[in-house]
């Protein structure tokens, strides 16, 4: 709490000196139109909010976010309707730079409203992000991918696993690595997702996930970025658990690359939702050390990150564990209690799905988008 409370007042201090350098004419340089900055402040503080799940607080940001671009767009006459052939070429600069915003904090409430299981706002937004590509398509190519990538992560949300990786297959081929290496890492993750692979361990399949990994399977580049090296692990390590002949020594690479990934989402990235999620990968490899006590442990501490964010998918995942757990050691009355639990979260993530799906027109808008 002092923490956020921090940066909201050191966000504050930051609007109250753009206003007087604007009064005052202190600008050194016009990068962007003074409500431009403001919103970029706005994107900013969401940003920096979201990997630890304070996820009201960041779509409140945004909200402010997306307002000022609004209002700053209608200074420049851009309205709802107005397309990239209308615009005067002078002013075409400004605009971009605006437009630009416009679709970086719609991509940060669609990212906020996956990890709160809202999906049909997320659908709404990125519906809206891809309206603005259709409309500017010059002037905002260079976010294409980023849509892509965006589209793909609501996919994957719907269990639409075909869509997501055509998706993040178009983000794996941009020539900006952050993009290349998460694209191809969610690509490969919805391979091991479909028809339950992971579990199976289809050798087909896991080879189609180290073909599009390349050279990531092997090793993971130290430097990559914090978020890229991450992914990379997870993924490689999922990989070499997901192999029909997975053996002891390549479980044990698999926990190590995880245990990178862990140590990297929680003491680099503070990313609550990145530690939930290694922690449910890693509970398996516990249970399998019969160390059911670790995997218990793990299980919690996934769901309790999972349900201070709204993480349903996550929140259904650990306590399908914990109920292999509590029938493995034979504690009906637990099982019981948390099989009630359980399925509370399951009707409710299903209906979070289904209130998406009902929106046929713009459900399939992203699944299909420029594809």
């Amino acid at each position: 709490p002092r923490i956020l409370s921090d940066m909201e007042s050191q966000l504050e201090l930051l609007l109250q000196l753009l206003g007087q350098q604007q009064q005052q004419q202190q600008l050194p340089y016009h990068w962007l139109p003074p409500a431009g900055l403001g919103a970029l402040l706005q994107l900013l503080a969401a940003v920096i909010l979201k990997p630890g799940g304070k996820v009201k607080q960041a779509l409140l940001h945004v909200s402010r976010g997306l307002q000022l671009v609004e209002q700053q767009l209608a200074v420049q006459h851009v309205g709802p309707t107005t397309t990239e052939a209308s615009l005067d070429h002078i002013h075409t600069r400004e605009v971009r730079g605006c437009l630009v915003l416009q679709v970086l904090l719609l991509e940060v409430q669609q990212q906020l409203q996956l990890l709160s299981a809202n999906y049909a706002a997320a659908c709404q937004a990125a519906c809206e992000s891809i309206a603005l590509l259709q409309r500017f398509p010059g002037l905002l190519n260079s976010m294409r991918v980023s849509v892509h990538l965006a589209a793909g992560l609501y996919a994957q949300s719907m269990n639409a696993f075909d869509a997501a990786q055509a998706h993040f297959r178009k983000a794996a081929a941009s020539q900006d690595s952050h993009m290349r290496v998460c694209g191809r890492c969610l690509a490969v993750l919805c391979i091991l997702s479909q028809d339950g692979t992971a579990a199976a361990g289809g050798q087909r399949q896991v080879s189609r996930g180290r073909e599009l990994l390349g050279g990531l399977v092997e090793s993971v580049d130290t430097r990559l970025g914090y978020a890229e090296r991450a992914v990379a692990n997870i993924t490689s390590g999922l990989l070499l658990l997901a192999a029909p002949d997975s053996s002891s020594a390549d479980k044990s690479d698999a926990k190590q690359r995880l245990s990178k990934a862990l140590k990297l989402a929680h003491g680099r990235l503070q990313n609550h939702q990145v530690v939930s999620q290694v922690l449910l990968f890693m509970a398996p490899l516990q249970i399998h050390n019969a160390d059911v006590a670790g995997a218990h442990s793990m299980l919690t501490s996934s769901f309790t990150l999972a349900k201070g964010a709204g993480d349903l998918p996550a929140q259904v995942a650990s306590l399908s564990m914990m109920q292999q757990l509590y029938h493995h050691a034979q504690q009906a009355d637990k099982a019981g209690q948390n099989h009630n639990y359980l399925l509370r979260k399951q009707e409710d993530l299903s209906s979070r799905i289904q209130e998406a799906e009902s929106s046929a027109q713009q459900h399939a808008l992203v699944l299909k988008w420029d594809l």
